[in-house]
């Protein structure tokens, strides 16, 4: 009641907490035990069977803009409205072909596919308009599965200055056989 002193005031209970989802499970202890988990709420990916080039080895070829169409056509569209705009600013052909060339090289690995080679001396990405870039198993410090693949990092701490050090295996459905690999091949090392 509310004008009774010596009723005492309850607080009311909270509420259930939501059932939280299982964290995927890292890629296991690697060299110095340094590893990162992949990010809260993410399920591990469904593998599949890339093909085997030979005993000691995997390779498996991935076209991002294919697996997000909804992605894909976002992006398309933004560079679509960019070239517009600069041809609305200038009125140049050359200028808005240019801006739009840029913004599609510059979106090459999403829109042009990519070839990973694991090996038994490391780990390769190949693509169009791209050299070659290859990362061997004695540099790699620390794994780090991520939503879309694999990062094979040459620091052992992450840093924001350089976020882009080491090589993205960029997987298909195949994360949990590529981790595999790599765990077997890093701790070898």
């Amino acid at each position: 009641m509310i004008g009774d002193p010596g009723a005492r005031l309850q607080a009311p209970e909270p509420p259930a907490a939501a059932p939280r989802r299982p964290r995927p499970a890292p890629l296991g202890p690697l060299r110095g035990d340094v590893y990162d988990d992949a990010p809260f709420g993410m399920g591990p990916m469904q593998a599949s069977s890339p093909r085997l080039a030979d005993d000691v080895s995997l390779q498996w070829t991935v076209l991002p803009a294919a697996r997000e169409p909804l992605r894909a056509c976002a992006i398309a569209a933004i560079v679509a409205l960019t070239a517009l705009w600069v041809w609305s600013w200038s009125r140049s052909a050359v200028l808005t072909v240019a801006g739009a060339t840029f913004l599609l090289l510059s979106l090459r690995a999403f829109f042009l596919p990519r070839t990973y080679h694991l090996d038994a001396d490391g780990a390769s990405e190949a693509g169009l308009l791209q050299a070659r870039r290859r990362l061997e198993w004695n540099q790699v410090r620390r794994v780090s599965p991520q939503r879309f693949g694999v990062h094979l990092s040459t620091l052992h701490t992450t840093s924001r200055f350089v976020p882009d050090r080491g090589l993205f295996l960029r997987t298909d459905r195949n994360r949990g056989e590529v981790a595999d690999f790599v765990r077997a091949h890093v701790e070898q090392t």
